[in-house]
């Protein structure tokens, strides 16, 4: 924190609902994972010849790089459990903090002064959790586009919180 600045709140994301956002994820992540271990047996089976032993096993094992990647998009909301439990949101009384706990060690560290929170979007979930989305784009990786959402994800009491930054910012 900067000299002089006081802390007003600090919280910790709901693991769970954090990690509700990785269920699509998971419905893909099995059928990814069936055909790939589909296409795994299928080359093995149209393969296999006396003689060519060497051609079955290239091809089966090319398939699993893919059953691979079909178990991590199965294992993704406990990847976003532990991502929800190294991370911190904070506010002061000159910023709202965002720190994500990210692999290996690292934190990335978001910050938003008044000025960017000006049009703040929110979610109330019945429980009285939330999001408070303080800056949302579209980012864009070749021809693959995908909706950015920065801010307070899976927060408690998101009214209380979105009412405490208004109060305070």
């Amino acid at each position: 924190m900067r000299p002089g600045e006081r802390l007003v709140w600090a919280d910790q994301p709901v693991a769970d609902l954090y990690a509700q956002q990785a269920r699509g994820l998971v419905l893909f992540g099995v059928i990814w994972l069936a055909l790939s271990i589909f296409w795994m047996f299928g080359a093995a089976i149209s393969v296999f010849k006396p003689g060519h032993l060497g051609a079955t096993v290239s091809l089966s094992l090319f398939g699993l790089p893919f059953v691979v990647l079909g178990v991590l998009l199965i294992y993704s909301p406990e990847w976003m459990r532990r991502v929800a439990r190294r991370s911190v949101y904070i506010i002061t009384d000159q910023r709202a903090i965002v720190l994500l706990g990210r692999a290996f060690g690292r934190t990335e560290v978001q910050t938003f002064p008044p000025d960017r929170l000006r049009k703040i979007a929110s979610t109330e979930h019945p429980d009285g959790s939330g999001d408070l989305i303080f800056e949302h784009y579209w980012r864009v990786v070749g021809r693959r586009s995908t909706v950015v959402r920065r801010g307070f994800i899976a927060v408690r009491n998101v009214l209380e919180v979105e009412n405490l930054i208004y109060k305070t910012l």
